[in-house]
């Protein structure tokens, strides 16, 4: 059994269609409050800082999995 990683082709989300991200509003983006806090620009963890959602048809690469083995 080999090494299971992040599938290059849909990023993880097991789709092929980008649409905007509904949680940064497709800036890559979003704005944390930390413990101390203090306002915090970070890389939105939902599009993984692309901006993009992958949805629509299932991806052809790791047949909707978001992994592949290497």
């Amino acid at each position: 059994m080999g090494k299971r990683i992040i599938c290059p082709n849909c990023r993880g989300t097991g789709f092929t269609a980008d649409v905007p991200c509904d949680r940064c509003q497709g800036t890559g983006q979003v704005e944390l409050i930390d413990d101390w806090g203090q306002r915090r620009t970070v890389k939105c963890f939902r599009c993984l800082g692309t901006g993009l959602l992958k949805e629509g048809d299932t991806c052809n690469m790791c047949g909707g999995s978001g992994e592949v083995e290497i």
